[in-house]
């Protein structure tokens, strides 16, 4: 199994994770996904946004 590079940023209104390639956040995105937790992709950056 591939590892993902990322890193979690967290501010006082929201958590998000910036990763180093499209890939392995829009594969994120998919796991979020599956386990009922809300996210958003931004692919100008590879960051996608986690709603509590």
């Amino acid at each position: 199994m591939k590892k993902m590079m990322w890193k979690v940023i967290k501010t006082e209104s929201f958590e998000y994770a910036l990763f180093e390639n499209k890939g392995d956040a829009e594969m994120f995105v998919k796991i979020l996904e599956e386990k009922d937790i809300t996210a958003s992709l931004n692919i100008y950056k590879w960051e996608v946004n986690i709603e509590d």
